[in-house]
C-alpha cells in the first residue's frame, strides 16, 4: 500500500508542477518592458544623431557617408525616411551625395537593401534638376542599385518629354549608359 501512496504522491506532485509551469505564461515583467522601451528610445536617439551628422557635418564627407550607411541599414522605423527626405532636399547637395555614396557602396558590397523602389522618385528628381555633371553621375551610379526594369519607364518618359530641360535630358541619357 505504501508503494501505491508513493505513486499517487508523485503523480499529484507532477500535476502541481505542470500547473505551476502553465501559469508562468504571464506578460513580461515591468522591468522587461522598461528595458525594451529604453532600448527603443536609445535606437531612435541614434537615428537622430546619424541624421544630424548626415545633414550638418560640413567638414567630413566620410562621416556623412557613414551616417547615411547606418541609416540605410537601421532597423529603426523611420530611419530610411530620413534618407528619402535628404534626397528630396535640394538645399544640401553634400548630404544628397553622401546618401548616393551609401547606396553605391551597398550595391558594390552586395549588401541587401530593403524597399529599394522607395529611392526611385527622389533620385530621379535629383537627375531632373542637377546641373553639376559629377553629382548627376553619382546619382546615376546610385540608381544602379535598382534593376533597369524598375526605372526604365520613368527615365524614358523624361527623355521623350519635349518639356524636359536639356540638362535633365542629358543627365538621364548619361544614366542610361550605366544601365
Amino acid at each position: 500500500m505504501s508503494a501505491a501512496r508513493s505513486y499517487i504522491l508523485v503523480i499529484l506532485s507532477l500535476a502541481g508542477t505542470l500547473q505551476a509551469l502553465g501559469g508562468q505564461e504571464t506578460p513580461p515583467a515591468a522591468g522587461d518592458q522598461a528595458a525594451a522601451t529604453a532600448a527603443a528610445q536609445a535606437a531612435q536617439k541614434q537615428v537622430g544623431i546619424n541624421r544630424d551628422t548626415l545633414i550638418d557635418n560640413t567638414r567630413d564627407q566620410k562621416k556623412r557617408v557613414d551616417a547615411a550607411t547606418l541609416l540605410l541599414f537601421s532597423d529603426v522605423p523611420g530611419a530610411r525616411k530620413e534618407l528619402i527626405q535628404v534626397l528630396r532636399d535640394a538645399s544640401n547637395p553634400s548630404a544628397q551625395a553622401a546618401v548616393c555614396q551609401a547606396l553605391i557602396t551597398a550595391r558594390e558590397d552586395k549588401k541587401p537593401v530593403t524597399n529599394k523602389p522607395e529611392f526611385i522618385e527622389p533620385l530621379i528628381g535629383i537627375l531632373k534638376s542637377e546641373k553639376d555633371p559629377a553629382r548627376a553621375d553619382l546619382v546615376a551610379r546610385a540608381l544602379l542599385l535598382l534593376s533597369y526594369d524598375d526605372v526604365q519607364k520613368q527615365l524614358e518618359a523624361l527623355v521623350d518629354d519635349p518639356n524636359t530641360p536639356r540638362t535633365a535630358a542629358f543627365n538621364i541619357i548619361n544614366t542610361l549608359k550605366y544601365e
